[in-house]
């Protein structure tokens, strides 16, 4: 019965991942289409495209699983996202980075990037505190008034990202999988489509499998929720980001990162304080101090245009933490 329930689990997590890069790949040929800058689409269209699979999973929890625990599983995915991109996913760049530098594809282990990402890092920073503020567990009228300012603050944020837009000529390059067999616009909208079905199987198992981990382990689904969940939905977006950071397009790289956070700080909490009491944990806590605090250790490095390598390892002490301090202690 154990041993099912982590396979499940492990099944999940493996059908996530696949169908949420069916799902990058469509969109992405899609997007390359649209000819929007490499900023642009790094802050803005990426993140809003390899956040689906994130958004999928939290409203399974919430409608599909209901009680508290799918609600602690939706939180805990929210809170869970910008911890991951924060401790893993700028490690990941890392390695990607040092391996190009070892192959001569680049003169040093430095990102080099545009003083426009200061905006999401400070959008971060100062908005993602405000989820654990401790009135939102007792008072329902602040909670929804919170939600609706979030949203707004996300469409804010948009707005003040877009402004800077610039066209770019269409990559002929990356073309969707299924192109080979037929159109690559019929294949871009096939594979959206196949992954969305995917990606909602994938999501119930996942929950489910979470729920059924929390009871076999007495670890809590929210704790849970921040570590697995995430594991498995921003793999597509570290590897995209490690990929653009190999070929020396850093500023897509980092904007693809923090741009998913920024989603995860505003438009993501925002949605799901419409809906359901808001609550939180332990966890919770910790993953807006590491987030938060990563976020101020690059501010000033942006200012300066440049992220020393070394500084791209930050997060990984609070990932190591986290994972003691649950699963250990």
């Amino acid at each position: 019965m154990v041993v099912s329930v982590y396979l499940m689990l492990i099944l999940s997590v493996f059908l996530v991942i696949i169908f949420s890069y069916i799902f990058v790949d469509g969109l992405e040929s899609v997007q390359r289409k649209m000819r929007w800058t490499e900023t642009f689409t790094g802050s803005i269209i990426s993140p809003v495209f390899t956040s689906f699979p994130e958004l999928v999973v939290i409203l399974v929890a919430i409608f599909g699983v209901g009680s508290s625990t799918g609600n602690e599983i939706g939180i805990g995915t929210i809170f869970g996202e910008p911890f991951m991109a924060s401790s893993l996913a700028y490690s990941a760049v890392l390695t990607a980075v040092v391996f190009a530098y070892l192959r001569g594809k680049r003169k040093d282990m430095s990102l080099h990037l545009d003083r426009e990402l200061f905006l999401p890092f400070l959008f971060t920073a100062l908005i993602f505190p405000v989820l654990v503020i401790p009135v939102f567990f007792v008072n329902r009228l602040y909670q929804d008034i919170t939600g609706t300012g979030l949203i707004i603050l996300y469409a804010i944020y948009v707005i003040l990202s877009a402004r800077k837009r610039v066209s770019m000529g269409e990559d002929e390059e990356g073309a969707p999988i299924l192109s080979r067999f037929m159109n690559p616009w019929i294949a871009s909208v096939l594979e959206i489509a196949l992954s969305v079905i995917g990606l909602y199987a994938g999501s119930v198992i996942l929950v489910s499998s979470i729920e059924e981990v929390a009871t076999v382990t007495s670890i809590s689904p929210l704790s849970l929720a921040i570590l697995i969940v995430p594991m498995a939905t921003v793999l597509e977006e570290t590897l995209s980001a490690s990929l653009w950071a190999y070929r020396g397009k850093d500023t897509t790289a980092v904007a693809s990162l923090v741009g998913e956070k920024v989603i995860f700080t505003t438009l993501f909490p925002g949605i799901v304080f419409l809906i359901i009491p808001w609550n939180v944990g332990i966890a919770s806590y910790f993953s807006v101090f590491a987030t938060v605090t990563v976020s101020l250790i690059y501010l000033p490095m942006i200012m300066r245009k440049k992220i020393p390598g070394f500084a791209l390892s930050a997060g990984v002490v609070f990932f190591i933490l986290f994972v003691y301090f649950i699963f250990i202690l």
